[in-house]
């Protein structure tokens, strides 16, 4: 048995022996600090990056361009050549389409002119309507000519009419003009032209009844509706052409009657007011073609 004084020596361990445990922690190599890490490669920066890539997309599209235009010369011969061989093939089939159509309108028309013919002819008289539709074109287009008759009736109306404006537009501001032989004030047409003119329209208008009593294509049992203008035979055209010509003319000269009237009545009514704005005993005489002192 232990006495109480060995036993408390044996549970009490010698300072000596005594000691703190090392933590792990403190058995490992300290860490370096921030100022001691190595540096992060270039190439492996944001920017640096992003700039890689643009560069590899700039050499992909200028490898992409580099092939285009080494392969440009080849490929623009052949879609040269496509095109012209497709073009081609179309117009020549154009062409023959238009040569069909052409064809057809030809016989068409051939058809309409027998046609035609025969209808104009079957009442008798085709001989004296034909030389009587020659005669009419061949003195209406003779008028109109510019060395014709009805050209210089035009053209002596158009000198007097534009000096009928010049006068009446000097009048509005204030200024006075003289017509042909010095007179102050607007003339008629003279006899001679009127006696032109009246010979033009009793010629037209015998024509044009002459026209109309050959021209029955209109009034046969074949004629149902008037036809339209590209359904017409070559007749037709001709005596719906010569009709129109020498309605037109008639219609001009109408109108050359009706503007020297009218001519004339402004000119009255110009020089009544005038008198009526000077003292009594002047009076402007448009007969006369001067003032004259009552």
């Amino acid at each position: 048995m232990l006495s109480s004084d060995q036993a408390s020596q044996l549970k009490r361990p010698s300072n000596s022996s005594l000691h703190r445990p090392n933590s792990p922690s403190k058995t490992l190599a300290a860490k370096p600090s921030a100022s001691h890490l190595a540096p992060p490669s270039p190439s492996k920066l944001p920017a640096n990056i992003a700039a890689s890539a643009e560069v590899s997309k700039l050499q992909a599209e200028l490898l992409q361009l580099y092939l285009l235009h080494q392969e440009a010369p080849n490929v623009d011969a052949e879609w040269r050549a496509s095109a012209k061989q497709k073009l081609g093939n179309r117009f020549q089939k154009l062409s023959e389409e238009s040569r069909e159509v052409a064809e057809q309108e030809s016989v068409a028309l051939e058809k309409r002119n027998v046609l035609a013919l025969r209808r104009w002819g079957s009442g008798g008289r085709l001989d004296e309507k034909i030389q009587s539709l020659e005669s009419i074109v061949t003195n209406v287009w003779s008028l109109s000519d510019p060395g014709g008759r009805y050209a210089r009736v035009v053209r002596h109306f158009e000198i007097w009419i534009d000096g009928v404006s010049e006068m009446e537009d000097a009048r509005k501001k204030g200024v006075m003009l003289t017509q042909g032989n010095d007179n102050l004030f607007i003339e008629d047409l003279d006899a001679r032209w009127k006696e032109e003119r009246g010979d033009l329209i009793q010629l037209l208008t015998e024509w044009r009844q002459q026209l109309s009593d050959i021209n029955d294509l209109s009034r046969d049992e074949f004629y149902t509706e008037p036809p339209e203008e590209d359904e017409k035979s070559s007749l037709e055209k001709m005596l719906d052409g010569s009709r129109m010509l020498i309605d037109d003319m008639l219609a001009e000269l109408e109108i050359m009657d009706e503007v020297e009237h009218e001519a004339l009545a402004r000119e009255d009514a110009w020089i009544e007011k005038m008198n009526r704005s000077e003292d009594d005993d002047l009076r402007v005489s448009r007969v006369r073609g001067a003032w004259n002192e009552m």
